[in-house]
């Protein structure tokens, strides 16, 4: 066992690694560091970047007993399921468990979920974005479809939510509910929230407690319209719009519909327009959350 650990040390595994490795399979014979470089040379072949290769043996280590002959079969049933190598490359290193599916298991996958509605494209760009559905079966993913088409989006619109926001896959009946009460509860009805997370399906995935700061704070400065109009602009935190509008302000600047997206530059344009950072603006002016009191008794 001594010696195994040596070789995974001077291969460039974490302690972590190696306590899952050797605890995974409990190995007790040897392991030279040039079979263990040959699993890795292997993978590099197909694309693999070294660290790739490393994550994938530690997170699967059935592979050190895998031939090389063995390790290049199952990238061939990956390629027969109509992947490509960078796909291949991409969902093996998230999600290493996928190299013990064999071409009748990826096929049957594939099967399942074009059966919900999505095309060849669609499911090879859901599968890239989201590996992890994979691992759902067909009766699981299934439900869940059916699910958002019963709270009210399309099919369509159900496609376009999931591949944007895949990980909604992994989200319960119950949280998915919850979440969109939760929307409604900041002042829209059904139909609004239906369009802001068609529109910016990453609502799901956001924390409530912020968007209400958001809400509250957009509906002081007059920007609240973006919730339903721009959603996307929701993915800035809310001390940097806060930031930027004081700054905005400091110059005699006046934000309103006309140019409010200036609130939501990148760093680079906001830099080549008017010369500061980010990180000047905020350590300038103070942030949010110290301000929200003071906000909150000027709304009353």
């Amino acid at each position: 066992m001594k010696k195994i650990v040596e070789v995974l040390k001077y291969f460039g595994y974490s302690n972590s690694e190696i306590k899952l490795i050797t605890d995974t399979l409990l190995i007790t014979g040897s392991l030279s560091l040039e079979e263990l470089s040959r699993k890795a040379e292997t993978l590099m072949f197909f694309g693999y970047s070294y660290k790739q290769a490393l994550k994938v043996i530690s997170n699967h280590p059935k592979i050190f007993f895998m031939r090389e002959e063995e390790i290049t079969f199952k990238i061939k049933d990956f390629l027969d399921a109509g992947y490509d190598l960078k796909t291949i490359v991409k969902i093996t290193s998230e999600l290493p468990r996928l190299f013990r599916f064999n071409l009748d298991t990826l096929n049957k996958k594939k099967e399942d979920i074009m059966s919900l509605g999505y095309n060849e494209e669609q499911f090879y760009k859901l599968v890239g974005r989201f590996p992890r559905i994979l691992t759902f079966d067909g009766e699981s993913l299934n439900y869940e479809f059916n699910h958002l088409l019963d709270i009210g989006y399309n099919k369509d619109q159900v496609i376009n939510l999931t591949l944007k926001y895949p990980s909604i896959y992994s989200f319960d009946e119950a949280t998915i509910d919850s979440k969109f009460s939760s929307f409604m509860e900041l002042g829209f009805n059904k139909e609004e929230v239906l369009i802001m997370t068609n529109n910016y399906p990453g609502l799901y995935g956001s924390d409530i407690d912020k968007l209400k700061d958001k809400k509250a704070y957009y509906d002081y400065i007059g920007i609240s319209f973006i919730f339903l109009e721009d959603t996307t602009q929701l993915i800035q935190g809310i001390d940097l719009t806060y930031a930027r509008y004081e700054y905005f302000k400091s110059i005699g600047k006046t934000i309103d519909r006309s140019n409010y997206r200036d609130l939501f530059m990148s760093q680079r344009h906001f830099i080549s327009k008017y010369g500061v950072t980010n990180k000047e603006i905020k350590d300038k002016f103070c942030s949010f959350s110290s301000k929200v009191k003071t906000l909150q008794l000027r709304k009353v």
